[in-house]
């Protein structure tokens, strides 16, 4: 039997074409965060922000206790100075702009889509000044996940909406909701290769 999964996003775009995939229903009986599921995946969106990040697995944590097999992905858009948009990339270290330790992430192996640093700010980088991803919630996810779950089994996948040339400010729900449905075969591939043979 396929391991449980638990996605992580910040915004109902996000969540729209994820939940259309895997057939997931909203729960109703969940009131800490809005909750889709079925029996086998779970979806939480958590709003922007490393602490909703962080606050969403923890809540879900308790809602649906995870065993060691489970598996998390926080999924969601991010900013780089220089990459394409739509490009998929794993995080392979995280940082935030406070004074957290670094936190180096166990990518699959083999990798199904190239792989760069982020940086999880409290606030949108209109300058790309770092060369890495800009996100606002990677870092609260992961540090809370690995919490629960091994580092293997924890990944950040986050689709580039924005760099020098097009920045955040031309982002918009419709081309969120885009950006991920071009991802969803990536998805499935990242899930089976953090599973394992099976």
């Amino acid at each position: 039997m396929p391991p449980a999964l638990r996605i992580v996003v910040a915004l109902p775009a996000e969540a729209k074409p994820i939940n259309q995939r895997f057939g997931l229903i909203r729960d109703n009986s969940a009131e800490a965060f809005p909750l889709y599921r079925n029996d086998r995946v779970a979806l939480v969106v958590s709003g922007p922000g490393a602490e909703q990040a962080q606050q969403a697995v923890r809540w879900l944590s308790a809602y649906l206790p995870p065993d060691e097999e489970t598996l998390w992905v926080n999924l969601g858009i991010a900013g780089h100075p220089y990459r394409p948009l739509g490009e998929a990339l794993l995080a392979e270290r995280l940082s935030s702009e406070r004074d957290d330790p670094v936190m180096h992430a166990v990518l699959p192996r083999p990798c199904p889509c190239d792989s760069a640093p982020l940086v999880t700010l409290a606030e949108p980088d209109f300058d790309y000044h770092r060369d890495a991803m800009i996100d606002m919630e990677g870092f609260g996810f992961y540090r809370a996940a690995v919490d629960f779950s091994p580092p293997e089994k924890v990944q950040c996948l986050k689709i580039i909406s924005d760099n020098r040339q097009q920045g955040a400010r031309n982002i918009n729900s419709k081309m969120v909701r885009k950006l991920i449905e071009q991802h969803l075969v990536l998805l499935e591939n990242l899930v089976e290769a953090m599973a394992g043979p099976a």
